[in-house]
This record gives structure tokens, sequence and C-alpha cells, in this order.
């Protein structure tokens, strides 16, 4: 049986960092209710601000060329003068080098796995999620280009 058809067990998505972030803390309860509120503020936005940080996506599989490819793409996308032709040519580019960067990045994880002497099969399932080539790549504002 092919190994990207096998489920690959429950995997459960954390969306709420913020959720996450508060229930690893430990809030410590003061006698003041005023100086308890002043701590709670003050760890809510320091658990806020670090929720709102980007967090870094697939920063390994992607080479600086395809980043500079896609935000031309992004570039030429909102310009209303550009050609077919251009518009063919740069999204040809855009898939041969994430396909490249795809299979660069299939094999260094193979290599890792196979210097900490760690099950191929696994590795291969595993990566069996990174076949989808990218399309778009957000950037730290959350915006897709």
């Amino acid at each position: 049986m092919n190994s990207c058809l096998r489920p690959r067990g429950k995997s459960l998505a954390l969306y709420d960092v913020l959720n996450e972030v508060l229930s690893k803390c430990d809030c410590q309860i003061k006698e003041d209710p005023t100086e308890d509120y002043e701590l709670l503020v003050e760890g809510l936005k320091n658990r806020a601000e670090f929720a709102s940080d980007p967090q870094a996506r697939r920063s390994d599989r992607i080479s600086i060329t395809t980043k500079e490819l896609l935000e031309k793409r992004r570039k030429l996308k909102l310009d209303l003068t550009a050609t077919h032709l251009i518009w063919l040519v740069i999204n040809a580019s855009c898939r041969r080098v994430s396909q490249e960067d795809l299979q660069r990045y299939k094999q260094k994880k193979l290599l890792e796995a196979a210097e900490k002497r760690s099950s191929l099969k696994k590795c291969r399932r595993n990566l069996c999620d990174c076949n989808i080539p990218l399309s778009a790549q957000m950037n730290e504002g959350g915006i897709i280009f």
C-alpha cells in the first residue's frame, strides 16, 4: 500500500496560540485584587504580543530566489500593463524553482534522517505532506504575495 495514502494518526491543530500560552503560565494570586489585576493585565499583554508575532513557516523549504520570484509574480499581478507572455514565463519559472526547492528539501530531510539513523520509511511518509508545491507565500503581516 502506498505510504502517502495511510493516515498518520491523530494530530491536533492549535489555532489559538494565545490560549496555549495562557494555559502554560502559572498565575500567582496576590492578596490585593488591584495588584493581582495589574499582574494579570501585564501577563495578558505579553502573551498577546507573543501570539500576534508571525511564526516562521517553511523557512528552510523556500530559497531566497524563490521568494524573490514570488515577489516579482505578486508585483506583476498588480501591474495592469503586463503582457500575457511575461505572466506565463514568470509562472513557469516559479513552478520550476519551487519544484527544485521541494526536491532539495526532501533530500536534506532524508540525509538528516540517515545521519541520525532514524527510519527512512517514516521520514518519507512525513515528507508526503510536502508534495504539493507552494503557490503563494505570506509576509510578516500575513499578506499573501
